[in-house]
């Protein structure tokens, strides 16, 4: 049963991700990356405030 519920946790997350709209932009492709390249990826973006989000009315 476990198994189940985490499949269908993972599906619902894809979906919910397949598409950003607006924010498909702010994406970084970290797929290739080790964990120490995609943390250091992730901090230069913050520092240099590449993904800051606006609030659209």
């Amino acid at each position: 049963m476990k198994k189940i519920v985490e499949l269908e946790l993972v599906e619902k997350m894809w979906e919910q991700f397949t598409n950003l709209g607006q924010y498909e932009s702010n994406i970084i492709d970290t797929t290739n990356q080790s964990i120490k390249q995609s943390v250091l990826k992730i901090k230069a973006e913050i520092e240099k405030k590449t993904f800051l989000l606006t609030i659209s009315l």
